[in-house]
């Protein structure tokens, strides 16, 4: 017994004496390499992990002069590919530029800012409307409660993520409607509660849009594409 706890106490202090010479070489020879060599090490080693459809990277100096770049799959220099739901970010800061201007407040409610057509009926959880309870901040931080018309079933239609695949442009006022027909998972700030909800970012481009009296693009070029000079993205 004694004999077999000792070799599998050397089999043990072995493995991790293998492992920290592993480390130790690897690291050893990734400092004798250039920061280009390193990256495109790292590179290589998550484009054969991939399972999108395509990478792409840039790394520029401060002089903006590029410093290293790589594609690969359908993701090339120049193409054109839907960012989907990084658009979110683009919302939360055109959100924060307003309230920065002080034309909106995260602790507002959306009722004072958004028509009642469209509150109405918002959040209804069992039985008790939380609609106009509803604020800015809940919307951002994904703890409204409200359902996800992208991936949930709607009357035992299809989840619009698959409606999608036939049809991918759907209105505001579809998706509302939709929204309206799904029960919310809680009530609104739940305590250690948030549920991922395309609706709550739909708000959020209404509510930007009443604002502002500029549509949602228009904003994202006024915030974000012109001060950042990205002369390549609009939506």
């Amino acid at each position: 017994m004694i004999k077999t706890l000792l070799i599998l106490c050397c089999i043990i202090i072995a493995a991790f004496v293998l492992v920290a010479v592993s480390i130790y070489i690897q690291n050893y020879k990734m400092k004798r390499l250039t920061l280009e060599e390193r990256l495109e090490l790292v590179y290589r080693k998550y484009e054969k992990k991939m399972k999108s459809e395509g990478m792409a990277f840039l790394i520029e100096d401060d002089d903006n002069e590029i410093r290293w770049q790589r594609e690969t799959g359908a993701l090339r220099d120049n193409h054109k590919f839907a960012t989907a739901s990084v658009t979110k970010l683009y919302t939360t800061t055109v959100i924060m530029n307003l309230v920065d201007e002080g034309k909106i407040k995260l602790e507002s409610k959306i009722c004072e800012y958004l028509p009642e057509e469209i509150i109405e009926g918002l959040h209804d959880y069992k039985g008790i409307d939380y609609s106009r309870q509803l604020t800015i901040r809940q919307l951002i931080a994904q703890t409204s409660g409200l359902p996800d018309y992208y991936t949930e079933k709607s009357n035992g239609a299809l989840p619009i993520d698959q409606q999608f695949a036939l049809d991918p442009f759907l209105p505001f006022e579809k998706a509302l409607a939709i929204s309206k027909q799904l029960s919310p998972r809680f009530i609104p700030d739940r305590k250690g509660k948030a549920y991922y909800s395309d609706m709550n970012f739909d708000l959020l481009g209404k509510i930007i849009e009443y604002v502002t009296g500029l549509n949602v693009a228009e904003n994202f070029i006024k915030y974000i594409y012109e001060p950042l000079h990205l002369h390549e993205t609009y939506i």
